[in-house]
């Protein structure tokens, strides 16, 4: 548990790392972290001669984080298999990558393995309620068809977990075919 510091002290004036907000968007430019001013005595206020080298570096390394950590990519992740409009037929790109993850499991010796299907939001013209059904099949067959394919790949049935959350967990922005493709997949994770 962290420990808070009492108000009015110099430690409560500045906000530990991992609680300082974000950096902003700095255009690929390195930017140096603004100095803070800190109180060291009652209605003192004293500016630092410059920012120590760890908080410059830590400053740096979040401008170089992947955005994924900003967003939440879901821990456990191991492979992502994408499919085709209304498919859930494997390749064998497809096949060699859930291999790899078998493999993976296998090497792990235990616990769970978890496919999670997903389904693009458009369909054709079609009434809602059916949409939804056809989006929830669709992404319980792309579940059901990795894993199969786990199973072949000396993965134990009783170990495998498949879910089906339709259209329900985007992860693209649907505006453009690009967005719809990238949602239409199922996840492996390792639990």
């Amino acid at each position: 548990a962290m420990q808070v510091p009492p108000l009015g002290t110099p430690e409560a004036q500045t906000l530990p790392p991992a609680l300082a907000p974000a950096p902003p968007y700095a255009a690929q430019q390195q930017v140096a972290p603004p100095q803070q001013t800190t109180m060291t005595a009652p209605n003192q206020w004293q500016q630092p001669a410059a920012a120590p080298q760890a908080a410059q570096q830590e400053w740096q390394m979040a401008e170089q984080r992947p955005l994924s950590q900003f967003i939440g990519v879901p821990s456990g992740l191991i492979e992502t298999i994408y499919f085709k409009s209304g498919s859930a037929n494997l390749d064998n790109r497809d096949r060699e990558k859930i291999r790899a993850a078998a493999a993976k499991y296998n090497q792990r010796g235990r616990g769970i393995i978890r496919v999670l299907g997903h389904a693009s939001s458009r369909t054709q013209n079609m009434p809602e309620v059916q949409q939804m059904m056809t989006n929830w099949r669709i992404s319980q067959k792309r579940a059901a068809a990795v894993a199969d394919e786990l199973i072949r790949a000396g993965v134990a049935p009783d170990s495998i977990v498949v879910e089906a959350v339709s259209d329900s967990e985007p992860i693209y922005v649907e505006s453009l075919p690009a967005g719809e493709a990238g949602n239409r997949r199922a996840e492996i994770y390792l639990e």
